[in-house]
């Protein structure tokens, strides 16, 4: 309820409580796990955030988008090689074409400056035509094209 009405740091000790209870059904303690997880994104606890949806990926493996969360989140901390082989595993247990992670992957190769790269998975997602991601993959196309001549023309300026 805290969550919902977005009171996120009252919600932290409720779902807790939950999370840690011996007498919570597993249901409830992985509700409680992600309400956690959440509630840590929005009080900006990402440290804490990452290790429980590490927790959640390691009781519930098959959920693709746990581990995309974990990536979106392992870029903000400026863990970009991590979130790359987090979303890669998570994209093994897609079914479907995954234009979420090829953003998370595309965005984590723009940060480690490879744009080409980063280009791909940009390219990738728009290919998947996710309503969701559509617009954003198509203007990052574009952004790496410009960080990519940015990267040039210091290149050029460096040699003269």
């Amino acid at each position: 309820m805290y969550s919902e009405v977005g009171a996120y740091e009252s919600s932290i000790p409720h779902n807790r409580y939950v999370m840690e209870s011996a007498y919570a059904q597993e249901n409830a303690q992985l509700r409680a796990i992600r309400g956690l997880a959440v509630a840590y994104e929005k009080t900006d606890q990402l440290d804490l955030a990452i290790d429980l949806y590490e927790a959640l990926i390691e009781k519930l493996p098959d959920r693709p988008l746990y581990y995309y969360r974990l990536g979106e989140l392992m870029n903000d901390v400026g863990r970009y090689n991590e979130a790359i082989a987090r979303v890669k595993e998570g994209k093994q247990r897609d079914t479907e074409c995954g234009a979420h992670a090829h953003c998370v992957m595309g965005s984590a190769y723009e940060k480690l400056g490879q744009y080409d790269r980063a280009k791909r998975e940009f390219k990738k997602a728009l290919n998947c035509n996710d309503g969701n991601f559509n617009d954003y993959a198509a203007k990052q196309i574009d952004r790496q094209e410009q960080l990519k001549k940015i990267e040039d023309l210091k290149e050029q300026k460096e040699k003269y």
